[in-house]
């Protein structure tokens, strides 16, 4: 990055951070590191911020600092994560993007949490009403749209090989997405089958559909413009949450502080085999979001035990020919290069 662009950057982080989520791209933890590490960054929740244009950075906790945008979007575009997030969207599989009634349809599908109990299609909810505002207001949403989104804040997203990205998001069973599916390469050729590309068929699938053709879309609203400041990869996380808080801190080192993730967040020992305390609970669940995470960069070998079809790796490619491109990833490799970080000027 040129010093223009580093100057840009280091201006908005002075107005704070916020991050795009994206899951099983260590997101979880990195709010967990941000707190750790003594900057004051906790995962807070947007509704315990104080109102846009009401903080002093200067004196305000920093706290105040940090957001969490959720997994949305920048582009108004109806996705679901998983078959029960689909039921509860519900999103009316007539009404397509060139329909008259399609912002007005997706706002209403957000102004009532989903269609799921308004629709005959699926009758009374079988969902806690919880459920409903979160998962909408989380996927749903429009990002810049989201209460404490700030143009003057930077935005970070943090990004991952897409064929090692698939096989996590997959074997996680994240929102339940494996349910329709006999195996992974069942998996890749149905979500990726090229034969069908009509609307109705996007919107009918339990896997968010504008994925299919670019794995990290979210950062981009209506018109493709890149709305993320900074692009982080998943595989050189340290060195890319070091350069984000050295925007604001240039003397803060994170790689002298931990030779590795585990240590970073001080992981206690629980209290026996099968206690689920708070405290222990925490401990197992960020001890499994860091079990491929190696000091050298290195990861679990996803190809050989994921990847036994050809066609599957091909479909892969044809599909993420974009995010393979830009942000310099292939599937020998986790990445092809050392480069941790990237600005929205680099994708141009």
């Amino acid at each position: 990055m040129n010093k223009n662009v580093i100057d840009r950057l280091k201006e908005k982080a002075k107005n704070g951070y916020q991050m795009l989520r994206m899951p099983r791209c260590g997101t979880t933890l990195t709010m967990e590191v941000m707190g750790r590490v003594g900057m004051g960054f906790p995962p807070l929740q947007r509704k315990s911020l104080p109102p846009e244009g009401t903080v002093d950075t200067e004196k305000t906790p920093p706290e105040t600092q940090f957001i969490s945008l959720g997994s949305s979007s920048f582009a108004d575009i109806p996705f679901s994560w998983g078959p029960d997030h689909h039921k509860v969207l519900d999103f009316p599989v007539h009404i397509d993007p060139d329909h008259p009634e399609f912002y007005t349809t997706l706002n209403k599908a957000r102004e009532i949490q989903g269609f799921l109990g308004y629709s005959s299609a699926f009758g009374p909810s079988q969902f806690p009403k919880h459920l409903h505002k979160d998962w909408i207001s989380d996927f749903n949403t429009r990002s810049d749209q989201i209460d404490y989104y700030s143009p003057n804040k930077l935005t970070f997203q943090i990004i991952r090989n897409p064929y090692d990205w698939l096989t996590s998001i997959y074997e996680w069973n994240f929102m339940g997405i494996k349910k329709p599916y006999t195996g992974f390469d069942d998996f890749i050729n149905r979500v990726f089958d090229s034969k069908d590309n009509s609307w109705d068929r996007k919107i009918r699938s339990t896997f968010p559909w504008p994925m299919t053709d670019k794995c990290f879309f979210q950062g981009f609203n209506n018109d493709g413009e890149s709305k993320v400041d900074v692009f982080i990869k998943f595989e050189y996380l340290i060195e890319g949450l070091e350069f984000l808080i050295g925007l604001r801190n240039e003397d803060f080192k994170l790689r002298e502080k931990v030779s590795n993730l585990k240590n970073l967040i001080n992981l206690k020992v629980p209290h026996h085999q099968y206690c689920f305390c708070n405290e222990c609970y925490k401990t197992q669940s960020l001890m499994r979001k860091v079990t491929k995470w190696n000091p050298n960069n290195t990861f679990n070998d996803y190809k050989h035990k994921f990847y036994e079809d050809g066609d599957s790796i091909k479909k892969v490619q044809n599909a993420y020919q974009w995010d393979l491109k830009h942000f310099h990833y292939n599937y020998s490799h986790c990445s092809t290069d050392d480069v941790a970080v990237f600005s929205n000027g680099d994708l141009e």
